[in-house]
């Protein structure tokens, strides 16, 4: 396996709306994957989510007509074996589902946003706690879900000055929450420490990226990576401890740097969402179209 390289192509265009619709997101199940695109239905395109047999992409399920926007994020919950998606979407809301249940309706919605038509929410989050995150304009909301309450019991406002691009709990330690924005920042925030001296709006890590962050989650065998992509086409990896970048790519097809550390062994996959690094060389090795080159691959570094 060479460092930096896909080992798994997913061309998902080809199983997307072939009269115009587009991936918006995809994430990983244990035997399927589920991609957030457009299915256009004669004058009207709707915002779906699909379930994809991992092996052949073959269609297993489909949510219709999930938001009536675009969606800008969608995860899976802990804790569901794969059954629990966690979507959101410029119509203002995020949405809790159960691929279990029939009917293709959400478990919960959250009106996050009074914006329905552009709202600037583009990453939501599920913990094991059952603690919803929600990225608004420059806040995170945080919404107890077992509570049925629809308001959010905290807000943080300090932590980004501009828009949030992105919204992840940490997969193991399930109290911090990943997150990054347009001013580049990635900052990490501990949702249980709401009480302290700062009122709970201190990060307990803070990193300049500086780009702005599209996406970031955590990774390593510890998980004290932190591995961020931005809008300049840029993944950066971090280590949380020392806020020292460990590696970083320019997204040309150029090997990430310094992964001869062994701070990389057992290195954990890592998936890049498909709006960063559209331009990389191997997402137009199967021939794709110009329309195409928005797909979404995996690197194992």
């Amino acid at each position: 396996m060479v460092a930096g390289q896909p080992v798994q192509f997913l061309p998902f265009s080809r199983h997307a709306d072939k009269k115009g619709g587009y991936v918006f997101r995809i994430c990983l199940l244990p035997s399927s994957i589920a991609v957030a695109s457009q299915q256009r239905v004669g004058a009207r395109i709707n915002s779906v989510i699909r379930v994809l047999d991992e092996a052949t992409l073959a269609e297993i399920s489909l949510l219709p007509a999930c938001h009536d926007q675009p969606i800008t994020d969608l995860q899976v919950i802990p804790g569901s074996q794969g059954q629990g998606l966690v979507s959101c979407s410029r119509d203002g809301t995020a949405k809790l589902w159960d691929l279990r249940s029939s009917g293709g309706q959400p478990v919960v919605t959250i009106a996050a946003s009074k914006n329905k038509k552009d709202a600037q929410i583009f990453g939501a989050s599920v913990n094991a706690d059952n603690t919803l995150a929600v990225g608004v304009d420059s806040e995170v909301l945080l919404y107890d879900i077992n509570s049925g309450k629809k308001e959010p019991y905290f807000t943080y406002t300090d932590a980004h000055m501009d828009i949030v691009n992105c919204v992840k709990f940490h997969p193991t330690r399930t109290n911090l929450c990943m997150t990054g924005g347009e001013d580049t920042l990635i900052n990490v925030l501990d949702v249980t420490d709401l009480h302290n001296e700062d009122d709970g709006q201190a990060p307990k890590v803070t990193i300049s990226a500086e780009d702005s962050v599209r996406s970031v989650c955590a990774a390593g065998p510890a998980g004290d990576l932190l591995v961020a992509s931005t809008c300049t086409e840029k993944l950066q990896v971090w280590n949380a401890g020392t806020a020292q970048r460990a590696a970083a790519s320019t997204g040309t097809g150029e090997e990430l740097t310094d992964l001869a550390s062994p701070v990389f062994d057992n290195y954990a996959t890592v998936c890049l969402e498909t709006s960063g690094i559209r331009e990389h060389p191997l997402l137009r090795a199967v021939g794709s179209t110009e329309e195409d080159v928005q797909l979404g691959y995996i690197i194992d570094v």
